[in-house]
């Protein structure tokens, strides 16, 4: 049941962590790091899908421009977790069955693991925090139902609540020759978790994304810091701790943690909420499972 992206991890024993951490320390404080251009599809998707009246048709064209987003987005919209009776065949299909906001929102997130949670000679470790992030947009979006909170904003909450760790990621690569040092996988885990709020809000604001998932972004580990777009934060921290369950087995998917949890009680998520979030969790694992890339 141990996820390294949820636990902290613990001390480290690697010489070579503290040259690492200084030098990752310097290229935050004098903005040296690489930040990812945010992908146009990717503005224009969520431009479309945090519309309200989200236009179909200009959804279903812009992603027709990318055909293998497009056979991705069909792929997903034909898993358990979308399926009806009849297999998707189209766009106009999909939408029709889903609705163009969940479609953009597939779109969006695709489109993000391939041009943003990336990261050369880490891909294992890249795929792992992809999946924790993108079953925390869809666990935040189940919380934010169970507590009759809606927001557009809360699936960008959880997708990119850990944006701040595939970049960190990469400056570790270009920081390992430079310093001409090897890091271990545990000083990577430790640096990781220290530095990837502070960078995942940095990302936030370089984006222009809305102020909730910046917030959410510098402080989902503890809300209480948080008084503007706090129920977006709250309900992230949720999704991230709900997370832990993913892949345990059905005896110990518990919710006793969570029923004394300060924050989970701050937004009334009692026994039959999280009972019933517990239910949606295969679902959500068929998910991840169709969005493997």
């Amino acid at each position: 049941m141990s996820n390294p992206f949820v636990a902290k991890p613990k001390s480290v024993n690697d010489p070579n962590l503290l040259p690492f951490r200084f030098a990752l320390k310097a290229y935050i404080n004098e903005e040296k790091l690489r930040i990812p251009v945010l992908p146009d599809i990717v503005a224009q998707v969520m431009q479309l899908i945090n519309n309200p009246s989200v236009n179909a048709n200009t959804l279903a064209r812009l992603i027709h421009k990318d055909q293998a987003l497009a056979g991705y987005v069909l792929r997903v919209s034909n898993s358990p977790m979308y399926a009806g009776t009849k297999e998707i065949l189209t766009l106009r299909q999909a939408i029709a069955r889903i609705g163009a906001r969940t479609l953009g929102k597939i779109a969006l997130s695709i489109t993000m693991r391939g041009e943003v949670f990336k990261a050369d000679g880490y891909e294992d470790l890249m795929a792992t925090i992809w999946r924790q992030s993108l079953a925390c947009g869809a666990l935040a979006q189940e919380v934010g139902k169970a507590v009759q909170y809606n927001s557009e904003t809360l699936y960008l909450c959880g997708l990119l609540h850990t944006v701040g760790k595939p970049v960190i990621l990469q400056a570790l690569d270009i920081l390992k020759g430079e310093l001409k040092l090897e890091l271990s996988y545990e000083g990577g885990l430790a640096l990781i978790d220290e530095f990837h709020q502070d960078v995942g809000g940095r990302v936030a604001e370089q984006w222009k994304l809305p102020d909730a998932v910046k917030k959410a972004a510098l402080h989902y580990h503890d809300p209480s810091v948080v008084e503007q777009n706090q129920k977006e934060v709250l309900i992230t921290y949720s999704a991230h701790q709900l997370s832990m369950l993913l892949d345990a087995e059905p005896e110990e998917q518990s919710i006793e943690q969570f029923l004394t949890d300060p924050h989970f009680q701050s937004i009334r998520l009692d026994q039959k909420a999280l009972e019933l979030l517990v239910s949606r969790l295969e679902k959500i694992k068929e998910l991840l499972d169709a969005m493997k890339m």
